[in-house]
């Protein structure tokens, strides 16, 4: 498809390219156009006074949509007495440029030009909005883009009462009464069969032998999987050993 000078593929919005056209554009000189949008298609009943140049009309068409041209009049219309020679954009506006020969004193024809977002109320005007009316007959101005929704991020945070644990080395960590107790955790008051533990945001199963009575007595302990972690900061991983919130997960 060939490329016509001052009309590109890609082009960033409210930063438009001047489309240099040779011949009559909208509103024709040397002619008359009317125009009749329907729906996804516009119809155009154009009159010659002259047939010395073609006639080159800029059209809007939906993002995404490949134009579709049909001859309405004269049934017996050459081929090539009109076509779509080149789709591109004039700031966010995609167009299609459309070439009409003068063979005839009246030519109608259709576009399929897809369809547009519904009117736009005039507080959403744009200045460049001005300068598309008068180049395209068809012009709807886009809808302003949605703001996007801010991403939420889930923060994890730690259990209140709990003890860390840190591990540096991949294995099975056991956990005495011992061990709770030189940690200043008031294991007296504690239900066994409450202790929970996480890892970065995620319940840790548990193995706790002994808890079936409700007590954590001396020969009562915890087990469980500790893997190893390292970053650029640090190489231990830190455990959350936390109760008296409901009943913890077991190991199978």
């Amino acid at each position: 498809m060939r490329r016509i000078k001052g009309m590109s593929r890609i082009s960033r919005p409210l930063m438009p390219l001047l489309l240099l056209l040779i011949g009559p554009v909208f509103p024709v000189e040397g002619g008359e156009v009317k125009f009749l949008q329907d729906k996804d298609s516009l119809i155009l009943d154009i009159r010659f006074e002259s047939d010395e140049a073609p006639l080159n009309l800029p059209l809007q068409i939906a993002p995404n949509f490949e134009p579709k041209l049909t001859i309405l009049e004269p049934n017996d219309a050459w081929k090539d007495l009109a076509e779509v020679v080149d789709t591109g954009y004039i700031g966010d506006a995609r167009v299609a440029l459309l070439t009409v020969r003068p063979r005839y004193k009246r030519i109608r024809l259709k576009v399929k030009t897809g369809i547009f977002p519904s009117k736009l109320p005039a507080s959403h005007k744009r200045p460049f909005d001005d300068f598309l009316s008068s180049l395209l007959p068809n012009f709807a101005p886009t809808p302003p883009p949605r703001p996007l929704a801010a991403p939420t991020r889930r923060v994890w945070v730690p259990p209140n009462p709990a003890c860390k644990i840190y591990v540096r080395k991949e294995g099975i960590y056991h956990i005495s009464l011992s061990d709770l107790t030189s940690a200043g955790i008031p294991i007296k008051d504690i239900d066994p069969r409450t202790f929970r533990m996480f890892n970065r945001g995620k319940v840790v199963p548990l193995f706790v032998a002994g808890e079936g009575d409700g007590r954590f007595d001396p020969g009562d302990y915890i087990e469980f999987w500790g893997e190893s972690y390292r970053d650029d900061y640090t190489d231990l991983n830190v455990y959350w050993l936390t109760w008296g919130s409901g009943r913890g997960e077991r190991m199978a």
